[in-house]
């Protein structure tokens, strides 16, 4: 489980990269044929933050239960 301090450091993460991906699609054409790199490098990005916050173990974690729910959607 997270601890209070990363909840937050977490949350700010998400919520700064939101404004940038949401920036990028809407400069970033989908048929750009470099968009799926630029768009994997910004995840890539945001991953290396999330892991310098929370730790490998924990991001591993987390990406476990995210692939499950994504899993469990797509069954519904």
């Amino acid at each position: 489980a997270l601890t209070d301090a990363e909840k937050a450091k977490v949350q700010e993460v998400y919520e700064k990269n939101d404004v940038i991906f949401t920036k990028f699609r809407l400069e970033v054409s989908r048929d750009s044929p470099d968009f799926r790199e630029k768009f994997k490098a910004l995840r890539d990005a945001q991953d290396a933050e999330l892991i310098s916050i929370i730790g490998k173990e924990k991001f591993e974690t987390w990406q476990k239960l995210q692939a499950e729910r994504r899993q469990k959607m797509n069954h519904n």
